[in-house]
């Protein structure tokens, strides 16, 4: 028999009035056990706690007495959330909900809540790119103005990879178009390729077909136009840049009719960005 169960047994046979168990040892142990009644409560008491599997109260190192995982809350884990020391807490779980840190290359996450945290310089080294969801038209403006969707939050500062390939069509006008890099924060794109190219459709008779090319250094707002395929002209802009950004920003396409023009210039859904850090 352990010595625990001896413990139990014996709160239970004072509390019954039954000598039995402790008069084989002599009737004077079971006299003074009786007699005490704190000593038979705080032995019940502590029988009773170990019992129900808390080992705490009789466990002075804080360090294992909270270890207790018995009665938590449903669907939770303990947890110390707060930064302080201190005791853990039941943390109820939701469906979305992570706990834990993981890493896979070099991304790595860390993460208590409803949401995935990635690290900022590590996340942006890898390519990302963003389509263009829906056409955009233009009317009478020769204004440059960010595309709606083609413009991208750059997390931390560093040079830049940009990559885009952007589809233009004219609709009955004879205006062109225009295009530049553009950012919302400090910066200049160090090194610049662009190639732009435009060519008649269904045979159109009064366009021709055109080409323009441009690389060397550039600054950020620099502006490149590219001519008209006349009646109605299909564009393709490549972009290629090396961009040096001193602070976090948003980059991406700004265009506009080359000259004002009441028939629209489309920027066409499927036009994309890519970029990257690279150092």
């Amino acid at each position: 028999m352990s010595h625990d169960q001896r413990i139990r047994d014996l709160a239970t046979a004072i509390g019954a009035g039954n000598k039995a168990l402790v008069t084989s040892g002599g009737a004077e142990t079971a006299a003074r056990l009786a007699a005490d009644t704190s000593l038979t409560t705080a032995i019940a008491a502590e029988a009773a706690t170990r019992a129900a599997g808390d080992a705490a109260p009789i466990i002075g190192d804080d360090a294992i007495s909270n270890a207790k995982l018995a009665n938590m809350a449903a669907n939770s884990v303990k947890v110390r959330a707060a930064s302080t020391v201190g005791d853990p807490s039941d943390l109820a779980l939701a469906a979305s909900n992570l706990v834990g840190r993981g890493a896979s290359g070099d991304i790595a996450a860390i993460g208590i809540g409803n949401t995935l945290e990635f690290n900022a310089s590590l996340l942006e080294t890898k390519w990302k790119e963003i389509f263009k969801g829906a056409d955009t038209s233009r009317v009478s403006t020769t204004v440059l103005a960010a595309d709606p969707e083609l413009m991208t939050p750059v997390l931390v500062a560093g040079v830049y990879r940009l990559r885009g390939v952007f589809f233009f069509i004219e609709n009955g006008s004879l205006a062109g178009m225009k295009h530049g890099f553009q950012q919302s924060g400090g910066g200049q794109a160090n090194m610049g390729f662009f190639r732009g190219f435009v060519r008649t459709i269904n045979g159109n008779a009064s366009g021709t077909d055109s080409e323009t090319v441009s690389i060397g250094n550039t600054s950020v707002g620099n502006v490149n136009s590219i001519g008209t395929a006349g009646g109605m002209g299909l564009a393709r802009v490549e972009w290629d840049y090396q961009v040096q950004l001193t602070v976090a920003a948003s980059i991406g396409l700004f265009w506009a009719q080359n000259t004002s023009d009441v028939n629209s210039l489309v920027c066409l859904a499927g036009s994309s960005i890519q970029y990257r850090r690279i150092s």
